[in-house]
């Protein structure tokens, strides 16, 4: 029994995720037992290499506050050995995605479900895909918290996040810095708006920047 979601290395061992991911995880483990761990083969599947993580820290207002709006939803597994061939991705600037406008252009990574369809919108399915996809997108809106981002490949980009792709990053274009992780979908097909915790926060900054010399 497992719980999926996408994440991003910041450091050789830290690998930020979605804080309700890492809940979910910590509750099945409590549950079930066996490991939390990471695995960065470009195909997921049944005999996919794990690192196990040694710690699982939850941003502590996750953990206080689990359905305010303001709570930043991140977490970061400190994982058991360094990982080798995979680089780890830059946080922003404090306040960096202030500078985003509508229309603007990320890319987005992860895994898990991709929306299949025929001729309409009525016909989409939802399918799992076990290969890590990237996708550009386009921003929305900035809030203080979050970015508003598009998932319809109409609205400029080539689509956006579906369910899996919770703790995925959110890179400014052409570049190796994420300004956000996934955090919440709002359409059942993925089609809509995803909302983003931004990672340019003090709040963020603060507790991710411990792990970078880790």
């Amino acid at each position: 029994m497992f719980n999926l979601c996408s994440g991003f290395l910041i450091s050789n061992r830290a690998l930020v995720t979605a804080g309700h991911c890492a809940v979910d995880a910590l509750g099945l483990q409590q549950q079930v037992g066996g490991s939390i761990g990471v695995s960065f083969d470009p195909r997921f599947g049944p005999t996919s290499q794990f690192i196990p993580a040694t710690a699982v820290t939850v941003h502590p207002e996750i953990l206080a506050k689990p359905f305010s709006y303001k709570s930043p939803d991140m977490a970061v597994l400190t994982l058991s050995a360094d990982v080798a061939g995979v680089d780890p991705i830059d946080l922003p600037d404090e306040g960096q995605a202030d500078n985003l406008r509508n229309g603007d252009l990320l890319t987005t990574v992860g895994y898990g479900l991709i929306q299949q369809c025929d001729t309409a919108l009525g016909h989409c399915q939802l399918a799992y895909d076990p290969a890590r996809r990237f996708a550009t997108e386009t921003v929305e809106s900035v809030s203080q918290w979050f970015l508003t981002v598009g998932q319809n490949p109409n609205s400029g980009g080539t689509g956006g996040v579906c369910y899996g792709d919770s703790g995925g990053p959110h890179l400014l274009a052409g570049t190796n810095t994420a300004v956000a992780l996934t955090t919440a979908i709002f359409s059942k097909l993925c089609y809509a708006t995803s909302r983003d915790t931004r990672l340019d926060t003090r709040t963020a900054l603060d507790f991710l920047t411990p792990y970078l010399d880790s």
